[in-house]
């Protein structure tokens, strides 16, 4: 068993994590001065910002709160027509709570004018619109002063939502793959340290423990380079060597170094793949590495007892690689975000595991390849994964 195990972590190092700011955009350089002008001038330049920036919500306010203007975006976050929101307060249209005070934000703009501060800021704000969909935003506020609205305020909202769950998922990943990488370096040092203390330890039991740092340093190792393709995937800079790479061969040994790890399990691995050789034009190491995290995902989702059916085929000059699973599927709204950084499919009846860029790699991988890659649903359960390369003829 051990053996079987130690076979996949070697070669395939992050398919093996189970066990069986960005800085806010600075919305409020439009209103780095008081606007104090009583002409038109400014006025028409704050209307131009209400129209030339969509994904910023641009509310201007009279000083008890009143709203006079509603721009495109702010209808988009707060969930209702600017129609219906001007000639409100903030507070009638939404519900803002202060993440970090815990406190209700009732008139972001009377505090400016009462307290005599230019600029109130709020960086996490969650908000319940009209629309009664919650979203995490920031708010600033910059005071004005205009012939139409008198004494006011210009308000800056900017959903954040995407930039803090994209923060969740690095600190999960930064504290799955601490775990991972600790792993191995504790069993190195506590093997290392038995070797060191115990001078009369018998041969055959020194030489297991060497086995087993050279297997934790060959699994650090090559855990460590799958995180730098990650790194070159995001930064752009992977590199890939071309040249002929029989993906039939390919797939053959990645199925045989898991046939074991599945047995584990008691699942079947069904191949079906032509005699003759499928050439692309690619890294023979990438391609494997892919092949393998997508095996070793269908290993982890699939009960015992269960199958996996591969497929190899020839299609309008691509080859083509298919691995079916037999586990819970994906949730049909989490389809187009599965080979996103960091991410993990929520498990309400299992824990959570993984570090949320095997997937990620994958296309990373398939797409320096100029390849397509795609998951689906089956019926009645399971999912699939495939895998379009152009073919390559020697």
């Amino acid at each position: 068993m051990r053996d079987s195990i130690a076979l996949v972590q070697d070669r395939y190092p992050l398919c093996c994590y189970r066990e069986m700011t960005l800085e806010p955009t600075n919305t409020g350089l439009f209103v780095q001065r008081d606007i104090q002008s009583h002409g038109t001038e400014d006025e028409d330049i704050l209307q131009a910002f209400f129209s030339c920036a969509p994904e910023i919500g641009l509310i201007t306010a009279a000083s008890d709160g009143t709203i006079t203007d509603f721009s495109v975006g702010a209808e988009t976050i707060f969930g209702c027509r600017g129609d219906d929101a001007i000639g409100k307060k903030v507070s009638e249209i939404a519900h803002l709570y202060d993440e970090h005070t815990g406190m209700v934000i009732t008139c972001p703009v009377q505090s400016i004018w009462e307290y005599d501060r230019p600029v109130l800021t709020w960086d996490r704000v969650l908000l319940t619109g009209s629309d009664s969909v919650e979203r995490m935003i920031s708010i600033r506020t910059k005071r004005i002063e205009t012939a139409r609205l008198g004494k006011g305020a210009v308000i800056a909202i900017r959903d954040i939502g995407c930039e803090v769950e994209v923060e969740r998922m690095k600190a999960d990943f930064i504290s799955s793959i601490s775990h991972e990488l600790r792993t191995p370096l504790s069993s190195i040092r506590g093997f290392s340290s038995a070797l060191i203390k115990d001078t009369e330890m018998p041969p055959e039991t020194a030489s297991e423990f060497v086995r087993i740092i050279d297997h934790e340093a060959a699994r650090l190792e090559s855990l460590v380079c799958d995180l730098l393709y990650v790194s070159r995937i995001e930064s752009g800079t992977l590199r890939i060597a071309h040249q002929p790479a029989d993906l039939n061969q390919i797939v053959k040994d990645v199925v045989e170094d898991f046939e074991d790890l599945a047995a584990l399990k008691r699942i079947s691995i069904e191949i079906e793949r032509p005699s003759n050789p499928l050439f692309v034009h690619g890294d023979e190491e990438k391609l494997r590495s892919a092949i393998a995290h997508l095996l070793m995902n269908a290993v982890q989702h699939t009960p015992e007892d269960e199958r996996i059916a591969i497929q190899l085929r020839t299609k309008d000059g691509s080859h083509v690689f298919r691995i079916e699973d037999s586990g819970p599927g994906i949730p049909s709204g989490l389809l187009s975000h599965i080979f996103e950084r960091f991410y993990r499919i929520p498990r309400k009846k299992h824990h959570q595991s993984g570090t949320g860029v095997g997937l990620y790699l994958v296309k990373g991988i398939v797409d320096a390849h100029d390849g397509k890659v795609w998951a689906e649903n089956l019926e009645p359960i399971g999912a699939a994964f495939s895998i379009e390369l152009s073919a390559f003829e020697i």
